[in-house]
C-alpha cells in the first residue's frame, strides 16, 4: 500500500502495490507544519542496518548514553540504569 497516514489522525490512501515482495514498509518524518510527526507508507526499498550488541559499542559510546544529562528528559532504555526495568515490561505474562 502506498499513501500516508498521520499520527494526528487524517489518513489517505492510494494503490495496494509490493515492493521486492513487501508491502509492510513505514517511514517516519518530521516536518514543520501543523502535525509534525507522521507515519508514511514507503515506496521505496530502505537499507537494513547492522545489529551491534552493547559490548560492540565503543567505551565513549557507552559511557554517553549512560549519562543522563545527556538527553534533557529523555531515557535511554537499553543503558545500564534502565536495561532491566524495560526487559522486564516486554517480558510476557
Amino acid at each position: 500500500m502506498t499513501g500516508r497516514a498521520l499520527l494526528c489522525g487524517s489518513v489517505s490512501n492510494s494503490v495496494r502495490t509490493y515492493i521486492y515482495g513487501s508491502n509492510t514498509t513505514f517511514r517516519f518524518a518530521f516536518e514543520s507544519d501543523l502535525c509534525p510527526l507522521k507515519l508514511l507508507f514507503a515506496d521505496w526499498d530502505g537499507e537494513y542496518q547492522d545489529l551491534i550488541m552493547w559490548e560492540q559499542l565503543t567505551d565513549a559510546a557507552r559511557v554517553a548514553l549512560n549519562d543522563d544529562n545527556n538527553f534533557g528528559n529523555a531515557e535511554v532504555p537499553f543503558s545500564d540504569a534502565h536495561y532491566e526495568k524495560h526487559l522486564e515490561k516486554a517480558w510476557p505474562l
